[in-house]
């Protein structure tokens, strides 16, 4: 299913991007400034993985995450095409506020459900990505941005936790 979500997001993208110029665009300086993070996030895993002796239990199911192909976090860019996108493009045509908040919240509320196999917590935390990260900062910094973060935030994210657990 995954796979066909990506596909149909690559054509959706396509023709968004020739309709609406620069809404998928990608901001190098944002990219840098995000991939500074992530080193930094990623050393502060390793060191807690070392001081604290191993992988913790909770608050999210480390199993799960183990269990995801490295190759498949290519393919995450679909949940900020699906979920993120239409709210961008209907607040080009104008909706109002009242509805871009609705459309928000419904699309947060999915979103987190998709990852209740990760745990309560992670599905909860989640449940921020898309008004606070997604709908934010793609619209400041391109969803282009955002899609391309995504995907590295995950690989980076499993492949730690493969080079680690």
């Amino acid at each position: 299913m995954i796979p066909i979500l990506a596909a149909f997001s690559v054509l959706f993208l396509a023709l968004v991007s020739k309709v609406h110029k620069g809404l998928c665009r990608i901001d190098r300086e944002a990219m840098k400034s995000f991939l500074k993070i992530m080193a930094m996030m990623t050393l502060i895993r390793v060191i807690g993985y070392f001081v604290g002796g191993g992988i913790p239990k909770a608050p999210v199911d480390h199993d799960v995450i183990r269990a995801i192909l490295p190759i498949s976090t290519l393919l995450v860019f679909w949940e900020d095409t699906f979920f993120t996108l239409p709210i961008l493009i209907f607040e080009q045509y104008g909706i109002s506020k009242c509805l871009r908040n609705i459309l928000i919240i419904a699309s947060s509320l999915v979103f987190a459900s998709g990852h209740l196999a990760y745990g309560p917590t992670w599905a909860f935390c989640t449940l921020f990505y898309v008004p606070f990260i997604s709908y934010r900062l793609g619209k400041k910094h391109g969803l282009g941005t955002v899609m391309l973060g995504h995907v590295l935030y995950d690989l980076i994210t499993v492949l730690t936790l493969r080079l680690l657990g």
